[in-house]
């Protein structure tokens, strides 16, 4: 039996809590892992996580209360011998969860990183800068979701380049094929008619996913030419302004919030969209490509996330062409489903099944586990 513990910031209704429930659910049988974050942000992501045979630590307290973090992590690693740390971050400063598995005899500590963030204060800045070099130092394996977020994360020095492993961000693709119940049935809950536009997305209402830019797009759409909707699966601070901004311009905002049927909300979208300031490789990417959407997203978005030429990358600095590709597609919208529903095979030929990538993971792990 090989025992990992995972550790994550939060726990929440999110890309990576998603994937690192997927890979507990894929795991071998002669695998165990268990999870430890600093705070459970969402209840139901606790009980899919336990319901798998997780068992989910909290160490409860806040972001800068560093002694109590590792108060509690280290009472974990008190009671349970770990073969295996694997932290899912982008913050250089976990090094010290790091640090302290390797004092309780954790020989193997994977760093995976998973955004390539903006760090706008200073002091934050400072903090990453001097933490680097420690982090390198307790990490034994050098993940990242892509090649820009392991590089974000750990350096771009050629010495380190090197030691990175891409580990793809798989999903169920079935799960999450595109299906004319599923769109009947969404559009039926949100009141959304047969032939009304949707633009879609899926992400947390934040600086990060910037939604306020995907609103001033469409204020400057003629709405007249259709029956639009704006569709937002997620939630954060950002909520109340994004409604105040579609208010005062008149756009149809639908925001439900959190969804843990993120799959079936896919089908009633016509298009998807992204305008995120920084990413490390979304996996909300795989799952509308699986469903076979239409979308505009920007750069941000790494190359290798797209698979087909019905995804466009603009620049975020250019309104006007954002403006023209949605204005385009709204003119030409045309409803073949059955083109939709085999777009799924794109992101099987590229290796992101979860099966597939389920595999990969443990058989790193097991090869981890005989160099004991």
């Amino acid at each position: 039996m090989i025992d990992i513990l995972y550790y994550a910031e939060e726990l929440n209704v999110g890309g990576v809590e998603n994937m690192m429930l997927q890979w507990v659910e894929h795991v071998d049988s002669n695998i165990h892992i268990d999870l430890f974050v600093r705070e459970v942000i969402d209840e139901t992501m606790r009980n899919r996580f336990t319901a798998v045979g997780c068992e989910v630590y909290e160490a409860k307290c806040s972001v800068k209360n560093f002694v109590k973090k590792a108060h509690e992590l280290s009472k974990v690693f008190k009671q349970k011998k770990y073969d295996i740390i694997h932290i899912h971050t982008s913050l250089a400063t976990d090094f010290l969860v790091l640090a302290i598995a390797k004092r309780y005899g954790v020989k193997h500590r994977i760093t995976h990183s998973h955004n390539v963030p903006i760090i706008p204060r200073f002091i934050t800045r400072w903090a990453d800068k001097i933490c680097k070099p420690l982090l390198r130092h307790y990490t034994t394996d050098f993940f990242g979701c892509s090649k820009q977020a392991a590089i974000a994360l750990f350096g771009n020095k050629k010495k380190y380049i090197g030691k990175y492993t891409v580990i793809k961000n798989g999903i169920d693709v079935e799960r999450f094929k595109f299906s004319m119940q599923n769109r009947n049935d969404i559009r039926k809950e949100f009141l959304i008619a047969d032939d009304d536009y949707v633009i879609g997305s899926v992400g947390r209402l934040d600086f990060q996913k910037n939604y306020e830019y995907l609103l001033r797009i469409v204020a400057g759409l003629n709405l007249e030419q259709c029956k639009l909707k704006v569709l937002i699966i997620g939630d954060g601070y950002e909520r109340e302004a994004l409604q105040v901004y579609a208010k005062a311009h008149n756009i149809n905002l639908l925001l439900p919030g959190k969804r843990n049927d993120v799959n079936k909300v896919l089908s009633c979208f016509d298009l998807f969209v992204l305008t995120s300031r920084y990413e490390g490789f979304p996996v909300v990417m795989m799952e509308a490509q699986a469903n076979g959407l239409d979308g505009v997203v920007s750069e941000a978005i790494p190359e290798e996330a797209i698979f087909g030429e019905n995804i466009r990358r603009i620049d975020l600095s250019n309104e006007k062409l954002w403006l023209d590709y949605i204005i385009e597609h709204i003119n030409i919208k045309n409803n073949e489903f059955e083109k939709r529903s085999n777009r799924h095979k794109g992101v099987i030929n590229a290796g992101y099944e979860i099966n597939n990538c389920a595999k990969t993971m443990i058989q790193f792990y097991f090869q981890l586990k005989e160099l004991n």
